[in-house]
């Protein structure tokens, strides 16, 4: 998918965007603990794109969106497949 296409699609947009606001919902549910066991995580941010996404919607830019599924996204799979790793192996 490219990013031309990513702004012409309304369908994907809200589709990603909901996706974001989803993770971001999921970190502010996220323990204290957890959060001060991984300060490799960019928690801040995260809380902060998902309050711009949920109550600023005419205001969102899809290029920033765009940068964050493109470029911040896939580092922070790889810190929840870690993450999700050393939980299993805790309890596992």
């Amino acid at each position: 998918f490219t990013q031309a296409k990513f702004h012409q699609d309304e369908l994907v947009q809200d589709g990603v965007i909901r996706q974001l606001e989803i993770v971001g919902e999921a970190v502010v549910r996220i323990s204290g603990q957890f959060r001060d066991k991984h300060p490799e995580w960019p928690w801040a941010s995260m809380r902060a794109m998902r309050n711009h996404l949920v109550h600023g919607y005419a205001n969102v830019r899809l290029d920033i969106v765009w940068e964050t599924v493109v470029n911040d996204l896939p580092a922070l799979v790889k810190l929840a497949e870690t993450a999700l790793e050393d939980l299993l192996g805790e309890h596992g």
